[in-house]
């Protein structure tokens, strides 16, 4: 018998089975973007690792990934969909004409490359001073409650019934808030939803952490009623925070905040007749992680600069970039910086590097300096660890794709 059994990358979902049961193990499937892939692990009683790691629900693969499941005795590994033998006749028949086309697509690429380059010059770090005439419209975002409700659309009007919630006493430092000059308040949706971070949500649920049971509890009450075309009833879950800052302070809640959910991973951690669903963000390289944005508008202006998707895009490579945020333990917000590692893709979140943001600074803006003036390119999502110094932002832009979760 072979070490490895082969599984490759296409559009289709390959099914991982037991080789003495026949049950079904784990999928791979292919993720939105149709370039990457994730395997997601639906047997709760066989253990699966990818090189050597353990696989609780699910793992974003790349090739060359080992896949183990214990019982079975291959080892599969995981690789790009190798050309038929018809493609390679066909690429070598087009070999030949393509080759006076590279010498032009060289010039024609190193040109654009130099226009690209000059479009906006990696200037120097952004200082701690150009910073501080934003320091009363960045906040420290603060939960001090969050309520498990359902929601009954009756004639008479909305009707809203607590079915249970948590109250903090010692009020938790959730991340970091920004004030838009158009008056919206921007944060990362994980700042409000910590409980869509959890590393293992099907550990938390059977450990019954409040949250993550409210949270797959309503996922499966939603789809329900959504099956039956019943949309009178549903719930949710409402985080009731403090903005403040040395200057002002806010009680938001956040009903009134504006989501993009159209790319959320919806996951099934249990089985098809008894499901447990958990909507996920995904890792840093899907178009899910798009979502790790909110905005609450108000009537309030600032003087944060929001940057229109033509200068992001025309970002450079190593264009320095600052970072605004609270840590946890202090009371004033502080400068990070970092630098663009790669270019920006509409797909996935802006990659960042040398950075030492921390715990904190999630929600907080992501700014270049541009023309001698500060704008917003993002929002501070996640970091990645500490080794590579590298950590990720939702660009702003999103904000437009943003809708009202709830609409009532």
């Amino acid at each position: 018998m072979n070490k490895y059994k082969y599984i490759y990358a296409n559009n289709e979902d390959f099914v991982i089975e037991d080789n003495n049961t026949n049950d079904v193990i784990a999928y791979i499937v292919p993720n939105a973007d149709k370039n990457s892939w994730r395997l997601v692990k639906v047997n709760e009683n066989v253990s699966v690792y990818v090189n050597e790691m353990q696989v609780h629900i699910v793992h974003y693969l790349e090739f060359g990934d080992k896949i183990r499941v214990v019982g079975n005795d291959q080892i599969y590994l995981f690789k790009k969909n190798e050309k038929s033998d018809d493609e390679i006749i066909k690429s070598l028949s087009v070999l030949k004409c393509t080759i006076a086309a590279v010498l032009a697509l060289i010039v024609v690429s190193t040109t654009y490359f130099l226009i690209k380059i000059n479009k906006i010059n990696p200037e120097d770090d952004i200082r701690k001073s150009e910073v501080m005439a934003y320091s009363s419209y960045v906040y420290k975002l603060i939960i001090k409650e969050i309520l498990y409700q359902e929601i009954h659309k009756t004639r008479e009007g909305v009707i809203i019934n607590t079915l249970d919630s948590i109250k903090f006493k010692d009020e938790i430092p959730s991340g970091t808030a920004f004030l838009c000059e158009d008056g919206k308040f921007v944060t990362a949706r994980h700042c409000l939803e910590p409980w869509i971070a959890t590393i293992n949500p099907d550990s938390a649920y059977k450990a019954n952490d409040k949250c993550v049971c409210w949270t797959i509890d309503a996922e499966k009450f939603n789809f329900n009623n959504l099956r039956k075309k019943n949309d009178s009833v549903y719930r949710r879950l409402e985080t009731k925070f403090i903005l403040q800052n040395s200057i002002s302070q806010y009680e938001i809640s956040s009903d009134s905040a504006y989501y993009f959910i159209n790319n959320d991973l919806v996951i099934n951690l249990g089985s098809p007749k008894n499901p447990r669903l958990w909507r996920s963000l995904g890792n840093y390289n899907m178009s899910s992680s798009l979502g790790d944005i909110v905005y609450i508008p108000s009537k309030f202006e600032s003087n944060i600069k929001i940057a229109e998707s033509s200068l992001i895009d025309s970002l450079n490579i190593d264009h320095p970039v600052a970072h605004l945020g609270y840590l946890a333990e202090q009371e004033q917000f502080d400068l990070e910086r970092s630098r663009l590692s790669e270019s920006i893709s509409e797909f996935k979140c802006i990659r960042l590097k040398d950075t030492d943001v921390d715990k904190g600074f999630s929600g907080g803006p992501a700014l270049v300096r541009y023309k001698g003036e500060l704008r917003v390119i993002g929002v501070l999502s996640r970091k990645n660890d500490t080794k590579n110094r590298v950590c990720y932002c939702v660009p702003i832009t999103m904000i437009e794709k943003s809708k009202q979760r709830w609409v009532e």
